[in-house]
Parts: structure tokens; sequence; C-alpha cells
């Protein structure tokens, strides 16, 4: 009976152990949002706990690119934490998409292979921009804020 329990003892603390936490990482983005010129907003309405649709806008003169990879974060007490990608998660495609001067666009977001379905909170999702006439190579990362009720 001892070597049962302490065998199941064992068992949970492994399962507490391995089990997923939301708040694993703190976020690694420093800047976001900038250019000005350059932004990403959610669209009213399209918040799901497994997607939403972003609005693109560029109001300069410059062609931006960006890639299908996102990252989604949560807000708690105050700071952004990464949402851990599922074991089982697919890959991202390497497609690349433009974003035309004085244009927008609309980006319709479906993480539930990635990272499930999120409980409620507030969270941000991040992408990754290129002036696609700069040489340096420069990313931008734009982020838009969203709460899953």
């Amino acid at each position: 009976m001892k070597k049962i329990v302490i065998g199941l003892t064992i068992v949970i603390c492994l399962l507490t152990a391995c089990s997923r936490n939301i708040e694993s990482e703190p976020t690694p983005f420093g800047t976001v949002n900038s250019p000005d010129s350059l932004t990403m907003n959610t669209k009213p309405g399209t918040v799901t706990p497994t997607g939403l649709t972003v609005i693109i806008e560029n109001r300069s003169n410059e062609r931006f690119v960006y890639g299908q990879y996102f990252t989604v974060e949560k807000k708690s007490e105050g700071n952004w934490y990464e949402v851990p990608i599922l074991e089982e998660a697919y890959s991202f495609i390497d497609l690349g998409h433009n974003v035309a001067p004085l244009q927008s666009v609309e980006w319709v977001v479906d993480w539930e292979g990635y990272y499930g379905v999120l409980d409620n909170g507030e969270y941000r999702i991040l992408k990754e921009f290129r002036n696609s006439e700069e040489t340096d190579d420069e990313i931008y990362h734009l982020a838009a804020e969203f709460i899953v009720q």
C-alpha cells in the first residue's frame, strides 16, 4: 500500500510539473507598434476563443511584407507572457504577404491548431513586418490587443 501511495504521489508531481502553464515566459518583445505609419488592430466583433480578424493599415508610401507566423501573449498583473504553443501544433507555412503603400488588409487568424482554445482574459497577437525597400532588414513588431470573454 505504501508503494502505491508513493507511486501515485510521484505521478501527481510529474503531471503537475508538466502541465501547461499559460504564463510560462515573459514577452521577448520590448518595442511594439513601430513605425507609427503601420498599424495592426483587432476588427470589432471578430474575437472568439479560437481566432479573430485584424486590420493591418499602411499609412506610408512604403511597402511592408509579413509572413504567416504569429505569437499570442496573455496579460497578467500588467505584464505580457507568451502563450505556449501546443506540442502537437501545426507548422507555419513560409508565405510572404504585402501591405501596399496607403492600403489596408484584413488578416483572418485561426489559432486553435497552435494555441488551442484560449481562456478568458486580455491578450495580444504579434506579427513581424519588414519594409520591403530597406536594405538593413530591420524587423518591426506589431501587436493588436483583444479580450476573450
